[in-house]
């Protein structure tokens, strides 16, 4: 008799490594459910041109969501913030100065550092690796969308998309932190409306226009953490320019990094609105910079959180029933004080790693 898939619901960053973590440390049948495309922008160090490709990218609720195999790390995988994780040494860099243009240089003057680049000849897509399971016939992957989930007491048996009908052993939701919360609301039983709760990090930004377009190599290669003597922390990003095709532009952001419960703080964010005029002040007088304008809008950044940090245990599983987990951006009990591209990873790692355990 042969036993129904698990069955992966997204191949963004955390789809891809459970598919690719099961498919390689298990006999399973696999099938992953992702409507994206793959990425043409691996061996392009523009961010925007990637962040630019409208059949990547999609606006859910005014946030910037990938739409491709790979997701967030396929189109803006290009900045790690924080620590290398051991997963991912050799697959990054250390940016250094033939990457930054007047942008970078600024903010290197002004305090700020390198970062490290998810880029060593290539952008790092985990995409790229499950195309190839694909390709060797190791997994299926069904392009579609996912509408909803059926469930019984003892588990999860099917998943309902928009073309097909997919019989399942085990799910794995990792359609992020917007879309997974929308399926499990679905199942009544598993979720009302009113308890998704979403986390984010927000940001303020400035627009310096530029004598002569960026010729930088890489859009946004030096970073800046401040930490108020209040606790607020703040992350300073400079873009060497604004868009994709907005070339003659840079771009300063200051993104509030430890909001509580996720939460749009205003006074925290005035406060990242004077870091901003401070930036401003010296940018008008920097070589290079015509003129510099400060936004009074406050953005809510692509790094959606916790949605289903209340409905799973420490493990991703959905709580009363054992064959539903949740291994994306959802599961994260607060948002990170830290660009969330390593933080999901490792969490989709070690709850993969949980679920091979307990099916093989």
């Amino acid at each position: 008799m042969t036993r129904d898939p698990v069955v992966v619901v997204g191949g963004g960053t955390a789809g891809c490594m459970v598919t690719s973590y099961l498919a390689n440390n298990t006999d399973l049948p696999i099938v992953l459910v992702e409507p994206g495309k793959v990425s043409s922008h691996d061996e392009n160090s523009r961010f925007f041109d990637a962040l630019g490709d409208v059949d990547l990218v999609r606006t859910v609720n005014g946030v910037l969501q990938a739409r491709v195999l790979g997701g967030g790390s396929a189109i803006n995988g290009m900045l790690l913030t924080g620590e290398e994780p051991t997963f991912a040494r050799g697959l990054t860099r250390m940016a250094h100065e033939d990457d930054i243009g007047l942008m970078g240089r600024f903010l290197l003057s002004h305090g700020g550092r390198f970062s490290r680049l998810w880029w060593n000849g290539a952008r790092w897509n985990p995409g790229r690796a499950v195309h190839h399971l694909e390709e060797e016939g190791r997994i299926s992957i069904v392009r579609d969308e996912v509408e909803s989930i059926q469930v019984t007491n003892n588990g999860c048996t099917a998943v309902t998309a928009s073309h097909i009908r997919i019989n399942a052993s085990t799910l794995v939701l990792c359609a992020g932190a917007l879309e997974t919360p929308r399926i499990l609301q679905q199942s009544h039983q598993l979720m009302h409306r009113e308890e998704a709760m979403v986390q984010n990090h927000y940001s303020v930004n400035l627009v310096a226009r530029l004598t002569a377009p960026s010729r930088a190599p890489f859009d946004t290669a030096v970073v800046r953490e401040m930490q108020l003597p209040t606790g607020e922390m703040f992350m300073v990003n400079a873009y060497e320019r604004a868009s994709n095709i907005v070339r003659d532009h840079g771009l300063m952001t200051v993104s509030h990094m430890n909001p509580r419960d996720g939460r749009c703080d205003v006074r925290a964010m005035e406060k990242a609105k004077e870091i901003l005029e401070e930036f401003a002040n010296s940018l008008r007088m920097t070589e290079g910079i015509e003129e510099v304008v400060v936004s009074d809008e406050i953005l809510p950044l692509s790094h959606v959180t916790a949605s289903c940090a209340h409905l799973t245990d420490s493990d991703g599983r959905v709580h009363g029933v054992p064959s539903v987990w949740v291994a994306d951006a959802s599961v994260l009990r607060q948002v990170p004080t830290c660009t969330p591209a390593a933080p999901v990873t490792m969490e989709a790692l070690r709850i993969a790693r949980t679920i091979a355990g307990e099916l093989s």
